[in-house]
C-alpha cells in the first residue's frame, strides 16, 4: 500500500513538472510569435555572421550573403555547402537548422526551427551579380512558412534585393530593402537596412549595420573580427535592440571551416550556435 502511495505521489511530481515546463515553453513561443516570423529565428542566428554582432551587410564571397545581402553572392564562385545547428535559451525542444548550398553566384536554404506542434521554416534562393567593377547588386526570394496544427497555418513570399559597393580596397557599402509580395495577415515588415565596413588589412575588419524596421525603431549592430593565425579568426559584436553582446570563432582552411558563436539576451539564457562549412 505505502509502495502505491509513493508511486502515485512520484506520478503526481513528474505531472506537474512536465505541465510547468509546457508553461514555461509556451510563454516563450508566445513571446516569440507575438514578433515578426523571422524573430523566431533569432533573425537568422547562423554564428558565422552572429560572431561579429550580426553586422554583415558589406560581406561579399560568403554563402550567408545569401540572407543579409544578396549582391555579396557575385564572388561566391566555388561549391559550398554550410550546415548549421543553434540550442536558442539553451532549452532542447528550442533547436534551430539550417542548411545552405551554393556556387557561381547562386545560392539557396533551408532554415527550422520548432517541434511537434510548433514549426516554423523558411526557404531562400538568391543571386548576385557584378554590374560595374566597384558595384553589384542581388535579388533573394523568401519563402516563410509558421505552422501550428488544428490552430493556425501561414505562408508568407518576400524579396530582398541587394547592393553592394566599394571604395577603393578599404571600405565596403550596403544597402537592403527587404518587403512581403504575398497578401497575408502581417508576419514579414518591410525592413531596409544600410551598413559600412572598413578593412584595412587582412587580419582584420570592422563592420557596421543600420536597421530600420516599419512599425520600430531604428537599430544597429556592429561587430568585427581579427585573424590570429592563418586559419584562425576570433570575433565579437553588440546588437542595440534586444541589448545583447556576441562572441565566436573560427576555424579556417582551404576545404572548409568550423565557427561557434555565443549569443547573450537581456531576459532569457544565451543561445550557443554552431556551423560547419565544406567547399569543393
Amino acid at each position: 500500500m505505502k509502495r502505491k502511495k509513493g508511486e502515485r505521489k512520484m506520478g503526481l511530481y513528474l505531472l506537474k513538472l512536465r505541465l510547468l515546463f509546457s508553461v514555461i515553453l509556451l510563454l516563450i513561443i508566445s513571446f516569440i510569435s507575438v514578433l515578426p516570423l523571422e524573430a523566431a529565428f533569432e533573425e537568422r542566428p547562423f554564428p558565422r555572421v552572429w560572431g561579429q554582432g550580426g553586422a554583415f551587410l558589406t560581406m561579399e564571397g560568403d554563402l550567408h550573403c545569401l540572407h543579409y545581402n544578396p549582391a555579396g553572392l557575385f564572388r561566391v564562385s566555388e561549391s559550398q555547402l554550410v550546415i548549421n545547428h543553434g540550442q536558442l535559451f539553451q532549452l532542447e525542444d528550442l533547436a534551430w537548422d539550417a542548411v545552405i548550398l551554393g556556387g557561381s553566384r547562386f545560392a539557396g536554404s533551408y532554415q527550422r526551427f520548432g517541434f511537434a506542434l510548433y514549426q516554423e521554416e523558411i526557404y531562400v534562393l538568391g543571386t548576385g551579380f557584378s554590374l560595374r567593377n566597384h558595384f553589384a547588386a542581388g535579388l533573394g526570394i523568401h519563402c516563410q512558412t509558421l505552422q501550428i496544427p488544428n490552430f493556425l497555418s501561414l505562408n508568407q513570399w518576400a524579396i530582398k534585393l541587394g547592393f553592394l559597393g566599394f571604395i577603393g580596397s578599404k571600405y565596403q557599402w550596403g544597402l537592403t530593402y527587404y518587403f512581403p509580395v504575398s497578401p497575408v495577415e502581417e508576419i514579414i515588415r518591410e525592413v531596409w537596412s544600410a551598413g559600412i565596413g572598413w578593412e584595412p588589412g587582412k587580419q582584420w575588419r570592422i563592420l557596421l549595420d543600420v536597421i530600420g524596421e516599419r512599425g520600430e525603431k531604428v537599430s544597429y549592430r556592429m561587430g568585427g573580427e581579427v585573424r590570429l593565425a592563418e586559419i584562425i579568426v576570433l570575433r565579437c559584436g553588440f546588437e542595440s535592440s534586444p541589448p545583447r553582446y556576441t562572441l565566436g570563432w573560427g576555424i579556417e582552411t582551404g576545404a572548409g571551416e568550423i565557427d561557434y558563436a555565443y549569443l547573450s539576451h537581456p531576459v532569457l539564457p544565451g543561445s550557443h550556435l554552431y556551423s560547419l562549412t565544406i567547399r569543393w
